[in-house]
């Protein structure tokens, strides 16, 4: 018998409201998995400690851009990363399954948005104002339209799922 995984992976997104701290989520949108990532999880296979190697699949980092060229899965960065968000949260919400969150506060970014990716690896680290843009490895790449308000707190979720298939 020959068996087969796939993978896929979601980004989900968030409002917040500020009086009741509800979330409502607004949109979802379906992103390339790039090459790095699977060649990541041949490595992790391997052995090769996650978080030290420089082409690692931990997720650290939620970067947005606004390039509106289509995500392809050989892509490295970003079409022009402008700002980088922090993982706040990751669980293992089913089996195959992981969530992880990012936290867009009303004061951190305000600006049109048109593509999202997240980044791990050894080398993927805080925007620290641009100094460290387009580090580490790009794991997914999305395009996203949006335009972001000072007022607004959103929450980006990704989700990642293996299946047999």
């Amino acid at each position: 018998m020959v068996e087969t995984i796939k993978y896929k992976g979601i980004y989900r997104f968030f409002r917040i409201d500020p009086c009741t701290k509800k979330r409502e989520q607004f949109d979802e949108v379906e992103n390339i998995i790039t090459d790095r990532m699977l060649n990541s999880l041949i490595v992790a296979l391997k052995g090769l400690n996650s978080s030290t190697y420089q082409n690692g699949i931990n997720i650290k980092q939620l970067a947005i851009g606004n390039s509106n060229t289509a995500p392809a899965s050989t892509d490295t960065k970003l079409g022009n990363e402008v700002y980088r968000f922090p993982m706040t949260s990751q669980v293992i919400t089913s089996t195959c399954e992981l969530t992880t969150e990012f936290y867009m506060a009303d004061n951190e970014f305000s600006g049109q948005i048109e593509e999202v990716g997240i980044y791990g690896g050894k080398y993927a680290y805080d925007w620290q104002e641009g100094l460290f843009k387009d580090w580490g490895n790009l794991l997914s790449h999305a395009l996203w339209s949006y335009e972001k308000s000072d007022a607004e707190q959103i929450v980006v979720q990704r989700v990642d799922r293996l299946t047999r298939g």
